[in-house]
């Protein structure tokens, strides 16, 4: 991994870091009946801009990653988020802002790539592609502090009912500058084709089968 972290000036700071190959050992991204796949293409490469001054935040940050030897297309994200702490006043201590995603997969042909590994059909050569948006707001004093966020994923492109929203609220109490308890609470809905595999929810170590959001997914799906 080559990476490169600016000094700060007037608040505002950037980075920029490229790998060749941060995405696991070989045959790790692989595809049944796809030969196509080159271990000498791939790379990921990304980068931020971050403004931090007088309470008020801001982030912009590129990633494009094709992993190396996958049959699979590469993943490009856009991610841009504002923030503002009160520092002084009746609402010293309260944080909030806003987040945006945006992420794309470039799709190969369809002929000769398998079907997904979750039961949804490739999409030909179209970019599958799915906004989110989250809203983070918390509020700190004393030895406590409060935190609630609200983020709702879109659909994917050209498949419907794949959102999905999460409602996240939290409470905890400093025991000390390093020890802390606390009680979280989260709800996770998603829609009748939304594709989540909880980590350690089924009988392998890591992970299980995907799930799906209603009792029978998909056509054809578990």
């Amino acid at each position: 991994v080559m990476r490169f972290d600016s000094v700060a000036f007037k608040g505002f700071d950037f980075n920029v870091v490229y790998s060749k190959n941060p995405s696991g050992d070989e045959l790790k991204n692989g595809a049944a009946g796809v030969t196509s796949a080159s271990y000498e293409s791939g790379g990921t490469w990304g980068g931020r801009v971050r403004y931090n001054n007088g309470g008020f935040t801001a982030l912009v940050s590129l990633l494009d990653q094709q992993p190396q030897g996958s049959a699979y297309g590469a993943t490009h994200g856009q991610r841009a988020g504002v923030g503002y702490m009160f520092k002084q006043g009746p609402l010293t201590g309260l944080k909030f802002g806003v987040e945006y995603d945006k992420t794309s997969i470039d799709c190969p042909s369809a002929a000769g790539y398998p079907a997904s590994p979750f039961g949804i059909a490739p999409l030909g050569t179209k970019a599958a592609s799915r906004t989110v948006y989250s809203v983070p707001v918390q509020y700190q004093w004393g030895k406590h502090g409060v935190y609630a966020t609200y983020t709702k994923a879109g659909n994917t492109t050209s498949i419907a009912d794949t959102g999905a929203t999460q409602t996240n609220l939290g409470y905890d109490y400093a025991l000390t500058k390093r020890a802390f308890v606390g009680l979280y609470y989260t709800d996770l809905k998603n829609s009748a084709k939304g594709i989540y595999a909880p980590f350690l929810s089924g009988s392998a170590l890591g992970g299980s089968a995907p799930n799906y959001g209603n009792a029978t997914g998909p056509a054809g799906a578990p």
